[in-house]
């Protein structure tokens, strides 16, 4: 049986306004935005995109979507726990969401990926489900071959930027 966790706290903050239902989805985004929202699908997933194409937002928006229906996440910024413990992971799998920001910046760090690697691998037996965001996926390569291993394994998503023609109703 799964223990749940309530509330953890970390030595960030996250955007609590972010939601699903404010995130402009176009039609090449549709897709990937059912692949997140689907809470019986359990299989880990990899967003890329550019660094202004809304993976902060949809990770920050999807996690709140978890905590509206009872559900536990977190949103983990990488580049802002650098200067903690790898160990920050540890016992994450009790979660059922865990959204994992900034991924490119492990690629040469080896004791990140092994903690992540670790993550992926206890979160096996706790149907928690993990969600990767990363810059461009065709240079996206660690280390650690075991783990990037894993993460070609993933299903991944682009997450495109708005179109110029679809601004005006993204601003609506």
């Amino acid at each position: 049986m799964k223990e749940k966790i309530k509330q953890l706290t970390f030595p960030w903050t996250s955007n609590y306004d972010s939601s699903i239902n404010s995130f402009y989805v176009q039609k090449n985004n549709k897709l990937l935005i059912n692949n997140l929202i689907d809470e019986s699908n359990n299989e880990d997933i990899l967003i890329f995109g550019s660094e202004s194409s809304g993976k902060s937002y949809l990770l920050q928006a999807l996690s709140n979507h978890y905590a509206a229906k009872g559900k536990s996440s977190t949103y983990i910024p990488l580049g802002k726990i650098m200067h903690l413990d790898e160990s920050i992971f540890d016992s994450l799998q009790y979660l059922d969401l865990i959204c994992i920001d900034e991924l490119n910046l492990i690629q040469d760090d080896t004791k990140w990926q092994k903690s992540l690697f670790n993550l992926l691998n206890n979160s096996i037996n706790f149907e928690c489900k993990i969600i990767f965001a990363a810059t461009a996926v065709n240079t996206l390569s660690f280390s650690m071959k075991d783990f990037d291993s894993r993460l070609r394994r993933l299903d991944y998503f682009e997450l495109n930027n708005i179109k110029d023609e679809n601004l005006l109703d993204a601003l609506r």
